[in-house]
């Protein structure tokens, strides 16, 4: 049996490469995601056996509307514990109880996150070709079993971030203006503190 050429074993580290270059991509801007979620409601505290959220004083903003379309969901205070908190005036100046808007979207149903997966996609296109090109000229035993594992590994990788990518790409979404009326950032944000003290709209 042949040895392997050096041209396989670089062409297969950097295939292999790139499909890890892809994965670390798409962990990353997953926890970047969650992060700007959760910023936005700085200083509150989801309980996840009760749906609620805790303000920082401990009172519970109970779950008031699910929009399913936008992946929203409305939480608001009681309106008498909120008028007599001493940290109201930072917090809101709504009558009605403080409320928080929780986005229930999944990082595939954002434009960045499809933005990413593209680049994902793009990477695990690019060590397909590299594999099939190099796998063309060097094909003796040994090898084609390197190339055919780096070569599965990739398109079952492709195939799996392809299916997500493109049901999301397809599915009917609201518009910009539909969505901006219903997000809130939180109020413990200073450079959100304006949007946060905003009455909200019933």
């Amino acid at each position: 049996m042949k040895g392997i050429h050096i041209q396989v074993l670089l062409a297969v580290s950097y295939s292999l490469f790139l499909l890890c270059v892809a994965f670390i991509l798409e962990l990353t801007a997953r926890r970047t995601h969650w992060r700007a979620k959760m910023y936005r409601h700085r200083g509150f505290r989801y309980i996840r056996h009760l749906d609620v959220w805790e303000c920082p004083v401990g009172e519970h903003l109970l779950r008031r509307m699910t929009d399913e379309v936008r992946h929203l969901v409305r939480y608001r205070a009681r309106a008498e514990k909120c008028n007599s908190c001493g940290l109201k005036v930072h917090c809101t100046d709504s009558n009605e109880g403080r409320e928080v808007v929780h986005s229930t979207e999944d990082w595939m149903d954002t434009e960045v996150g499809r933005f990413h997966r593209g680049i994902s996609l793009m990477l695990l296109a690019l060590g397909v070709l590299i594999t099939i090109v190099f796998w063309a000229h060097y094909h003796n035993a040994l090898e084609s079993m390197i190339f055919a594992f780096t070569l599965a590994s990739l398109l079952v990788s492709a195939v799996g971030f392809a299916r997500q990518f493109w049901k999301e790409a397809f599915a009917k979404r609201p518009t910009t203006s539909d969505r901006s009326a219903l997000v809130s950032a939180s109020p413990w944000s200073d450079a959100a503190d304006g949007i946060g003290r905003r009455k909200p709209s019933v």
